[in-house]
């Protein structure tokens, strides 16, 4: 199920609303689910101090002082590369400076413009859960050009071109992209090699793509089946008529979920069910898929791995299980929530010893301070951070937080959207970039 910008949208204005009670500026949003992906933090012109008083207040608190009320961006957060911030600029022109802007921008984290986001901007993916992707898993992003059109660019420590920005419409699918033609289909890009690989009818509702095999669903009566390039049925509906989502092909291998349960399991490229329906389906967890012959999946409200013909690998025991520079990481979590001890553990199961991340602060936690609002009620003040074991690490005078990375953290300080280190020193911050960049105000 492919989540629309149109859902989005609405689920953005939503949390505007909602958030709009947390700040004395209506203004300011975050966006943050349950998997502490990163916060998306707005800033608009009406962020400075309202007061003399609360000017000073701001400024013993550490904050950075500032008599403009306009910043560069409109949004800053993380991308999904680890190398790079996305950023929604101002448009000069006050009457359009959308609540949700289409044109997105990209710096590195010295604060230099990798895209402007004016003249040419990058689109989003979205994954299964609806979330905004910059890049994708693979690297690739849909990009557009002023007066030109659509392309798609890959991000690696620079911005590559793959397909030139020529196109009314293009979709994006992991390594392939779909681009419809004058005749009536689709063509199929294998973004490695920006080359065609097949084309199929414009009548063929597209879901995803995977290791050459299109998956699609019949846009009357809902029914999923797989294609290849050439639009060859590979697997009939009537051998999927079981399954009410199918995923990409991963090593062979795609994950099925069940019309009857929330429950997943596994077919080959023949739509034959090889590994049973029975693993459970959480919206906040990654898809699984097989990699280097596993896949983390949950079982009973534990977490572990299994091979190719379904045999567990990884004992299902940890609450959290991830992969992390080739190396599965385990967790486990005591009764009262209390984060234990991270092991690292073989593609063989075994445990091999304690993990200690390179940036112990991506693993930090935000905490709240509370204040009494109008109406006489608690009410969420600022924000502060604090490591697994409850100690506080960083006080809480920032008014947005995001979840370290890499040992930085994008956050709100005063009337500046900031990124800071785990010390709380600031590595880039607002004021420079609109100094930078000459905006206007």
């Amino acid at each position: 199920m492919k989540i629309s910008k149109l859902y989005f949208l609405i689920s953005f204005v939503l949390l505007l609303l909602i958030g709009g009670c947390k700040s004395n500026s209506k203004s300011d949003v975050k966006i943050k689910d349950t998997n502490t992906r990163d916060t998306i933090i707005l800033v608009t012109e009406n962020t400075v101090p309202s007061s003399s008083e609360e000017t000073k207040k701001v400024e013993s608190n550490g904050y950075l002082p500032d008599d403009s009320i306009h910043t560069r961006y409109l949004y800053a957060f993380f991308a999904d590369n680890d190398k790079h911030i996305v950023t929604a600029p101002f448009d000069e022109d006050p009457n359009k400076r959308l609540l949700f802007p289409g044109n997105w921008g990209l710096i590195d984290y010295k604060g230099n413009e990798i895209v402007d986001g004016k003249n040419i901007w990058i689109e989003p993916s979205f994954d299964k859960w609806g979330y905004m992707e910059f890049p994708n898993p693979d690297g690739y992003v849909v990009f557009g050009k002023k007066e030109k059109g659509m392309g798609v660019a890959k991000i690696t420590d620079k911005f590559e071109e793959i397909l030139p920005p020529k196109y009314e419409e293009l979709k994006l699918f992991g390594k392939y992209a779909v681009i419809p033609n004058k005749k009536n289909q689709q063509d199929i890009i294998f973004l490695p090699s920006k080359k065609k690989i097949g084309s199929i009818s414009s009548n063929i509702n597209i879901q995803n793509i995977g290791e050459n095999k299109i998956l699609c669903r019949d846009k009357t009566t809902q029914s999923l089946y797989i294609l290849d390039p050439s639009g060859k049925t590979i697997i009939s509906s009537e051998k999927l008529k079981e399954y009410i989502e199918i995923y990409p092909f991963s090593e062979g291998l795609a994950m099925v979920s069940s019309r009857n349960n929330e429950k997943i399991g596994f077919i080959e490229e023949n739509g034959k069910l090889v590994i049973p329906i029975k693993y459970d389906f959480k919206e906040y967890l990654p898809l699984p898929s097989f990699k280097k012959g596993l896949a983390i999946v949950e079982h009973n409200g534990k977490m572990g791995a299994i091979d190719r013909k379904g045999r567990t690998v990884i004992p299902f025991k940890y609450d959290e299980l991830i992969v992390k520079d080739d190396t599965f990481i385990g967790t486990t979590y005591n009764d009262s929530g209390k984060r234990g001890t991270s092991m690292r553990i073989n593609n063989k199961g075994k445990e091999t010893g304690k993990y200690t991340p390179t940036h112990p602060s991506d693993e930090w936690e935000t905490y709240y301070t509370y204040k009494e609002n109008a109406y006489g009620n608690q009410a969420l003040d600022l924000e502060g951070y604090k490591d697994k074991n409850g100690r506080i690490m960083l006080p809480a005078k920032y008014r947005y937080c995001s979840q370290f990375k890499n040992g930085y953290a994008i956050v709100f300080l005063g009337n500046h959207v900031v990124m800071i280190d785990s010390k709380g020193k600031v590595i880039l911050d607002s004021l420079a970039l609109r100094n930078q960049h000459m905006l206007p105000g």
